[in-house]
C-alpha cells in the first residue's frame, strides 16, 4: 500500500518533471514485485499451517488486515491505467478493467466478510474498538475511486463500458465511506473514554484520514469522468426523457453530478483535514511523553500506518488543484506528497536497520557522499539514518574526501548532527588522495580528533600498493604516518579494503601480513538493498565455509578477469 501510493505520487507530482514520472514508474514495478512475494508468501503460509486462516479471521485485530490486500492491489490497478494505457493503447484498458473487477470482488468479500464477523465471531468491548476497524471497510471506497480512474482510461476506447464502470464504482463508494464514518464515530467515542492507543499502535491514528481522502479523491474522479463522458462521447449517465434534447439532458444531468462531486469531495477533504491536524497533535504530544516513541528501537510495522492515509488525502488535494485550479491546494498537494516519499525511505529504512539490529549487528558504515541529492545535499545517507533514529542505536562509521576535510563545519559538526550522536568511532578517509600533500589535510583530521568529533582514524578504499606506500617508514615528508609522527598528529589505525569476488589483489600483498582476525575486531562490511538480502546474506555467513563447488567458481571466475 505504502509502496503504491507512493508510486502513484511520484508520477503525478503536481510539479512534475521527466525523471519523477520515470521514478515513479520504477516503484510501480517494485510495489508489482513485492505484492507478488507477499500475496505468495501469504499462499504458503496459510497452506503450511493448517487452522491459520481460522485463527486470523476470528482475531478481533488480525482479520481487519486482509483490507490492505485489496487496497495493495488497487495502487498497482492504478498504476496500469495511468501508465500503461496511454503507453500501450486499449488492450491495456481491458486489462486494467479485468483487474479492477478482480480488486473490486475481494473488497467487497473483505468488506462485507470482516463486518459478518464482528457481528457474529468476535466479543468486543469498549477497549477493544480500534481504528483497524476501518481497513477492510475502507478496501470498499480505495476499489471506488480505483473505478474513476480505470474508467477515465477507458473512456476513449469504450465510452458506454467506462459509463457502466462509473455506476458500479458509485455503488461500491456507497459500500464504504457512510460505513467508514460510523466506525470513526465508535473510534472517537472509544478514544474520549479511554484516550488514545498504545505506543505499538499509536500510528493507527490517521487511519480515520484514510477514507475522507479517498473518498473525496473518489467522488471527484467519478464526477469528473461523469462530465467528460457526457461533453466528449455523449453518453450520459442516466435515461433521457421523451420530448428533451438528449444532449442537454445528459449535460445538465452531468453537471449536476460533477457540482454535487465537487462539494461531497471538498467537505470530506475539510474533514480529513482536522484528522491530518488531530493526529499529528496527538503524535507530537505522545512524543514529548515518549521521547524514544521514535527511536530504532521502537519500531514496528505499525509506522506504515501513516503512509497510505496521507497519501490518499494527497490524491484527494492534487485534484481540488486540478479541477478548481488552485495554487494553494497544488502547493499542499506536493508537500503532502513529498511527505509521504520521506515516510516512505524512512520506513524501508527503518525497517531494514531493524532487521539488521535483530541478526545481531551493532556497527554501521556509511559515508558523507552516499545518499547525495538536491534535498538532502552531501551526507545525505548519514541524515537518514538520524531520521531512522540509527545514532541512538548502532555503532556509526563515516567517511570523508579529503577535499571536504577543509570544510570543517561539514566535516567534524554536521558529521556529529547529521548522526545525532556525540561521537563518530572511526572517520574514513574515503578515497587516496593522489595530488595534495598528506600534511594539507591531516592538520584539519587532527583538529576534528582533538575535539573529539571522531574516536579512531582509518583509509579506505585504497590499494594495496597505496596502503603499503602509506605505511613504509622513510623520511619522506609526505607519507602519512610519517608526517603525523613529526608533528604530533593522529595516524591511521584501521583499513578498510576493497576485497570481493572481482577484486582480489589484497591476498598476495596484504593477507600474508595481515590476514582477518576476530580477535583483532576484524569484520566484514555487508551491503543489502532489501530485508530478504540483508537475511540472506547473513544466513549464508552463518552457513560456514563455502562448499568446493563454489569455491573453484570464484576461482575460475578471478583467472578470467584478473588481468582486467
Amino acid at each position: 500500500m505504502g509502496t503504491g501510493i507512493t508510486s502513484i505520487l511520484v508520477h503525478d507530482l503536481p510539479y512534475n518533471a521527466g525523471w519523477l514520472r520515470r521514478l515513479g514508474d520504477v516503484i510501480f514495478v517494485v510495489n508489482i514485485v513485492v505484492f507478488i512475494l507477499l500475496a505468495m508468501g501469504n499462499v504458503v503460509r496459510y497452506a503450511r499451517f493448517k487452522g491459520l486462516f481460522a485463527s486470523v479471521n476470528n482475531h478481533l485485530v488480525s482479520g481487519m488486515f486482509w483490507g490492505c490486500l485489496p487496497m495493495g492491489f488497487a495502487t498497482i490497478v492504478n498504476m496500469v491505467a495511468i501508465v500503461c494505457v496511454p503507453a500501450w493503447g486499449h488492450h491495456w484498458a481491458q486489462t486494467a478493467l479485468g483487474l479492477w473487477w478482480i480488486d473490486v470482488v475481494l473488497s467487497i468479500l473483505v468488506n462485507f466478510g470482516m463486518i459478518f464477523m464482528m457481528f457474529t465471531r468476535h466479543d468486543h468491548t469498549i477497549e477493544t474498538i480500534s481504528a483497524a476497524w476501518l481497513l477492510p471497510i475502507v478496501s470498499s471506497v480505495v476499489a471506488a475511486a480505483s473505478g474513476g480512474v480505470v474508467s477515465t482510461a477507458l473512456a476513449p476506447f469504450d465510452p458506454a463500458l467506462a459509463r457502466s464502470t462509473v455506476i458500479v464504482s458509485y455503488v461500491v463508494w456507497g459500500t464504504g465511506v457512510p460505513l467508514a464514518m460510523f466506525i470513526i464515530t465508535l473510534w472517537i467515542y472509544r478514544s474520549a473514554l479511554s484516550g488514545t492507543p498504545t505506543s505499538g499502535a499509536f500510528c493507527s491514528v490517521f487511519l480515520p484520514l484514510g477514507p475522507c481522502g479517498q473518498g473525496s479523491f473518489g467522488i471527484m474522479t467519478l464526477s469528473n469522468v461523469v462530465r467528460t463522458l457526457a461533453y466528449t462521447y455523449d453518453v450520459g449517465l442516466t435515461v433521457t426523457p421523451e420530448g428533451v434534447s438528449c444532449s442537454t439532458s445528459i449535460q445538465r444531468v452531468a453537471d449536476a453530478v460533477y457540482a454535487g462531486g465537487m462539494v461531497t469531495g471538498m467537505v470530506l477533504w475539510g474533514l480529513g483535514l482536522c484528522w491530518y491536524i488531530l493526529a499529528f497533535a496527538m503524535v507530537l504530544d505522545h512524543v514529548l511523553k515518549n521521547r524514544d516513541f521514535f527511536f530504532l528501537s521502537k519500531f514496528s510495522v505499525g509506522f506504515w500506518a501513516i503512509t497510505f492515509p496521507i497519501g490518499v488525502f494527497a490524491t484527494a488535494t492534487t485534484t481540488l488543484a486540478s479541477e478548481l485550479h488552485s495554487p494553494a491546494f497544488k502547493v499542499i498537494g506536493t508537500i503532502l506528497s513529498v511527505q509521504v516519499a520521506l515516510h516512505w525511505l524512512a520506513e524501508k529504512a527503518s525497517a531494514l536497520l531493524d532487521c539488521w539490529y535483530n541478526l545481531g549487528g551493532r556497527r554501521l558504515d556509511t559515508a558523507a557522499q552516499y545518499g547525495a541529492t538536491p534535498e538532502y545535499g552531501a551526507g545525505g545517507s548519514e541524515r537518514r539514518l538520524q531520521e531512522a533514529g540509527a545514532g541512538e542505536i548502532f555503532v556509526n562509521d563515516t567517511k570523508v574526501s579529503d577535499s571536504w576535510v577543509h570544510e570543517r563545519a561539514f566535516a567534524g559538526e554536521n558529521i556529529r548532527k547529521s548522526l545525532d550522536i556525540s561521537l563518530v568511532d572511526i572517520l574514513f578517509l574515503h578515497h587516496p588522495n593522489r595530488v595534495t600533500p598528506h600534511e594539507h589535510f591531516l592538520k584539519e583530521l587532527d583538529t576534528l580528533y582533538r575535539e573529539g568529533k571522531f574516536a579512531q582514524l582509518g583509509i579506505s578504499n585504497h590499494t594495496a600498493e597505496e596502503t603499503d606506500h602509506l605505511c613504509q617508514v622513510n623520511q619522506s615528508p609526505t607519507r602519512l604516518p610519517q608526517v603525523a609522527d613529526a608533528n604530533g598528529w593522529i595516524k591511521p589505525s584501521i583499513y578498510q579494503g576493497n576485497y570481493s569476488a572481482l577484486s582480489r589483489t589484497s591476498e598476495s600483498h596484504l593477507f600474508p601480513h595481515s590476514a582477518l582476525r576476530s580477535d583483532m575486531c576484524d569484520g566484514v562490511i555487508l551491503g543489502a538493498s532489501s530485508l530478504r538480502q540483508l537475511e540472506e546474506t547473513v544466513q549464508a555467513f552463518a552457513g560456514g565455509p563455502l562448499g568446493e563447488k563454489e569455491v573453484r567458481g570464484f576461482e575460475e571466475m578471478w583467472e578470467m578477469c584478473k588481468e582486467v
